[in-house]
This record gives C-alpha cells, sequence and structure tokens, in this order.
C-alpha cells in the first residue's frame, strides 16, 4: 500500500496520509502503552519460558509502533521532496488536548541530535 500511494499521490496526498498514519499510531499507542506497561510488571513470573513470552508480545507490540512511524516519516520525507521549493507551509492551530508526554517522547525519537545535545 506505501509503495501504491507513493505512485499515485501528490506531496499533499502523501502528507495527509502521514497525518492519518499518525492519528493511527496515537491510538495503537493509547491501546498497547497499558498492556505493555501491565506485562513489563509481570515478568517476574517464575517460569523462564513465561518470561520468553512476554518479552516476545513486547517486542511485537514496539515493531507494530515502529512500523507506524517509520512508514509516516517515510512519507513526510517523500511529500517534502515533491513540494514545490517556492510554496510556503502555514501551521494549523492543535485541536483538543495536547499529550506533551507522548509530543516529546515523538520529537526525541524523530530528532536524534537533539536528544544527544540535551543528553551533553
Amino acid at each position: 500500500m506505501y509503495e501504491e500511494a507513493c505512485r499515485r499521490l501528490p506531496g499533499e496526498g502523501l502528507a495527509m496520509l502521514a497525518e492519518r498514519i499518525c492519528e493511527g499510531e496515537a491510538g495503537a499507542r493509547e491501546v498497547l502503552y497499558p498492556w505493555m506497561d501491565t506485562l513489563r510488571q509481570t515478568m517476574s513470573v517464575p517460569s523462564e519460558e513465561g518470561r520468553q513470552y512476554i518479552q516476545e508480545l513486547l517486542e511485537i507490540s514496539e515493531a507494530w509502533l515502529t512500523l507506524y512511524r517509520e512508514t509516516r516519516d517515510k512519507l513526510v520525507q517523500l511529500a517534502a521532496e515533491r513540494r514545490p521549493a517556492d510554496r510556503i507551509l502555514r501551521a494549523r492551530p492543535i485541536e483538543g488536548e495536547v499529550d506533551h508526554e507522548a509530543l516529546s517522547r515523538e520529537f526525541m525519537a524523530r530528532f536524534p541530535n537533539i536528544r544527544a545535545a540535551l543528553a551533553e
């Protein structure tokens, strides 16, 4: 689907698709994070096999969220490449409540140079 979208959509369409994926990622995080926290708390199960299963579930959840993020990032990059250089971008106001913690995590994940500078 990604390749099909890349072939058919103009830059603006790719940006809109990236926004929709971002919304899907937020919904997935909302569902997965509580479960992942619960799984992490249950890592003290007596069985090694049980701990392995829990670890696999955590890795699958992380991979699912990573898929959203990487796909969104690729679409945003491709949309930027297709955007005319002389076009002026305008910010839109945020609607609803802002999850500052999630926003901070997203920025830190997307901008590793900032993270490295803050660590120094």
